[in-house]
């Protein structure tokens, strides 16, 4: 009997469609251009998602968006209703959710450097063997400093690093050139020219989010690859980084019940076209094993011959539409597709490949015993949503109402290799001149340090952003650190001392100073309590594993009505005086151009030679206190 998880019937009215727990057991669809493959995968697509199966599909046409509307018995369609015995009941809209690389016509799609990889990286920028060893050695030497790979400009600066340094990394990592530098920096301007540096950032793209259900339904993600398509090395890589990321993230199941989850890989040649062996050898190995996840995978192709055969033969559930056969090797083509399937004796496969008309395909399902189906010839199911796509109003206003929109909206930036790198270069400069300037953010509070040197009498110095220079010391004396800022009525802010070592690590817990925790184990950081602005910092007292107090202000953002972001935040300021608060030594104002951060590096003390230096920062960072204390290694429970 015809019914809503009816995938193909045949002229006799019999029905196919895949069993439930063998929907992990992964597919193939196959046909020519123009044959009705699309069709086959929303109706696919439909039938998983009203299982309260979550699923992902790249629409590779911009056609699919009208998955979200319910479909009309007009032309064709209601013709075949009529043949079916169905009515008008049988349309539906579907839960979507939209995704594109670029931010455009989707929820931004973010994933960083070293989360993609080497061997991923390698083939998305096309590497040969010699260059891609170059780019395991900088990832390497990125890795064992403890610097942050996020984004092209991230890469850029590590390959330019390790250039400059090689001599100093040839004897631990091996032999680096700088011809093969040159030649994956111009490989990274390839990247640039088609946009990529718009993957490769934060917040990165949590996986969790696409196994999500809506009204008892499988909320389906479809990533807007219309335009992505045309940048086929970038969008395999994303594919198959996808896929190696799910199959890590995903928990054993074993088989039985229904998926949790089912994606759809159009254009599928397209992963395997450079044919890299260790590449081939762990998609061979994720398709066999990310089954018992849980997880089903289809691909989407013109030929079966275009999946290598090792992933072939694990895809049961088939759909074979035509396939034109005028020259011998296409003639070769169509026998090689029909010899994929379960013989049926009452059925030429070879020669009803080659017949089949618009929507009509050849089907195998396996059956409840993981046996494949004989071959059959039969109708594809009308698809229950509307086959019109959305227009660019519509698709707009649905991207922008999803609550996840302002999640991934905004790109983040965190202290990265870019950023580490920089800091060595205004260090060295700094050791030339003795004064520097660096590039920074904004930041606000009040707080007190006290060095056993005096203060010399010296005018106030005023920083810009970036710059750095000798705090003015001459004996004993204690410094007063005051940070200061206008913001909304009834807003909390708060500031934070890190003290860190030479790697940018807090060296314990007990030496983050914040409002419940006001001084350090040694007493030389002590926050005032009078409207958390300001602390006394003794400079003779502060552990020699300490080589930098990192001044912050966040946002209380734990359900407080009162939330605020910086872009709301005017005239912050961090200033340094003299032990009785009088005379004013060195002062930083904030530029205003921040916007959605929550946290804000206002400046930092850090030991140089054997002076203290005070650096003018004002990076801002959108998660609040967690993310300050994420990047400076302390765990958040």
């Amino acid at each position: 009997m015809i019914g809503m998880h009816t995938l193909a019937y045949n002229e006799k009215f019999d029905t196919f469609q895949i069993i439930g727990n063998m929907a992990n057991r992964h597919g193939l669809i196959a046909g020519a251009t123009g044959t009705g493959k699309t069709v086959t995968l929303r109706k696919m697509v439909e039938v998983f998602s009203s299982q309260g199966i979550p699923v992902f599909l790249a629409d590779v046409k911009g056609d699919l968006s009208g998955l979200v509307k319910a479909g009309t018995a007009e032309g064709k369609i209601g013709s075949r209703l009529d043949e079916l015995g169905l009515n008008a009941e049988y349309f539906s809209g579907f839960p979507v959710r939209f995704w594109d690389v670029y931010g455009q016509t989707g929820i931004p799609v973010r994933v960083s450097m070293e989360q993609m990889g080497v061997l991923l990286l390698a083939r998305l920028m096309n590497l040969n063997d010699a260059q891609e060893g170059v780019l395991n050695l900088v990832f390497r030497v990125a890795q064992d400093k403890n610097w942050r790979l996020i984004d092209i400009a991230d890469l850029r600066s590590m390959l330019n690093y390790v250039s400059q340094n090689r001599h100093q990394y040839q004897t631990i990592y091996g032999n680096v050139s700088t011809s093969t530098i040159g030649a994956i920096q111009r490989q990274l301007l390839q990247l640039e020219s088609e946009q990529a540096e718009k993957f490769f950032g934060l917040p990165k793209l949590d996986l969790h989010d696409w196994l999500q259900q809506r009204k008892q339904q499988g909320i389906i993600n479809i990533l807007n690859a219309d335009k992505l398509i045309y940048s086929p090395r970038l969008y395999s890589a994303f594919m198959l980084w996808f896929l190696e990321e799910l199959f890590r993230m995903m928990p054993e199941k074993g088989d039985g019940g229904l998926p949790e989850f089912v994606m759809f890989f159009d254009e599928a040649h397209l992963m395997f076209d450079d044919g890299h062996p260790a590449l081939m050898r762990k998609i061979e190995q994720m398709v066999r094993l990310i089954r018992s996840k849980g997880v089903g995978i289809y691909f989407i192709t013109q030929s079966p011959a275009d999946i290598p055969e090792s992933v072939l033969g694990q895809l049961n559930n088939r759909v074979q539409h035509a396939l034109r056969a005028y020259t011998p090797r296409e003639q070769k083509a169509v026998r090689t597709a029909a010899e994929t399937f379960r013989p049926n004796p009452h059925l030429n496969a070879v020669q009803a490949i080659s017949e089949l008309a618009v929507g009509e395909a050849l089907v195998s399902f396996l059956d409840k015993d993981g046996i494949p189906g004989m071959v059959q010839r039969t109708w594809i199911m009308p698809p229950r949503s509307r086959l019109l796509p959305l227009n660019d109003t519509e698709l707009q206003e649905y991207v922008q109402a999803d609550p996840l929109y302002i999640r991934y909206r905004d790109s983040e930036k965190v202290f990265s290799a870019y950023d580490e790198i920089e800091l060595l270069a205004q260090q060295q400069i700094d050791e030339d001149n003795h004064d520097v300037t660096i590039g920074n953010t904004d930041f606000i509070t009040h707080i007190t340090v006290t060095p056993t040197i005096s203060l010399k009498s010296v005018e106030c110095q005023h920083l810009t952003k970036g710059q750095n220079a000798l705090i003015p010391l001459n004996g004993s004396a204690r410094l007063l650190v005051r940070l200061g800022w206008q913001a909304p009525a009834n807003t909390v802010l708060d500031i934070s001392v890190f003290m860190l070592d030479k790697q940018k690590k807090v060296i314990s817990d007990n030496h983050m100073i914040f409002y419940n925790q006001t001084a350090s184990p040694c007493g030389s950081v002590i926050l005032h309590p009078d409207g958390r602005r300001q602390s006394d910092i003794n400079l003779s007292a502060v552990p020699e594993s300490v080589h930098t107090l990192l001044f912050a202000v966040t946002a209380d953002t734990a359900g407080t009505t009162n939330h605020v972001e910086f872009g709301a935040v005017n005239h912050a300021f961090i200033s340094i005086y003299d032990e009785q608060g009088i005379n004013e030594l060195m002062r930083f104002d904030l530029p205003d151009d921040v916007h959605q951060e929550t946290a804000m590096i206002f400046g930092e003390i850090y030991r140089y030679q054997n002076d203290w230096k005070f650096r003018a920062v004002a990076q801002g960072y959108a998660g609040g206190l967690d993310s300050l204390c994420k990047q400076y290694g302390l765990l958040v429970s």
